[in-house]
Parts: C-alpha cells; sequence; structure tokens
C-alpha cells in the first residue's frame, strides 16, 4: 500500500491504566492533521480579561521568520 502511515500506543510517556484505544486514535487523529498541514488550535474556554492577561505571550498569527 503506498502511502500507508502507522500510529501505535507505544509513542505515550506514560501508558494511561485504562483503555488504550481512545488515547491511540485521539494521537493518531492529531499526527494525520500535522501531516496534512492542518494547524490544530488548542481548546480555550472562554476567559474575562483578567485571565486573558494572564496567558504567554505567543507570536501572532501574522508572525513572520526571516
Amino acid at each position: 500500500m503506498t502511502g500507508l502511515r502507522v500510529v501505535d500506543s507505544t509513542i505515550m510517556p506514560t501508558i494511561v491504566s485504562c483503555n488504550t484505544n481512545p488515547p491511540t486514535v485521539a494521537m493518531a487523529e492529531k499526527i494525520a492533521d500535522n501531516m496534512k498541514g492542518r494547524r490544530c488550535v488548542p481548546f480555550l474556554p472562554p476567559m474575562n480579561a483578567s485571565m486573558i492577561a494572564m496567558l504567554p505571550n505567543f507570536p501572532s498569527e501574522s508572525y513572520t521568520e526571516n
């Protein structure tokens, strides 16, 4: 099969004590998105201004390296 990629649960630094299938599927989906060039945006709960002020400063989306 051309282009086949395999992701398994051996990349986990600590194996979970429950069923390993859901975390393995989540890792496979994230790695597939990364391979396709999709940017994975983390979930952020609704925040007020004081909570946002405590976040670390990350480069903006328009940031480009020279």
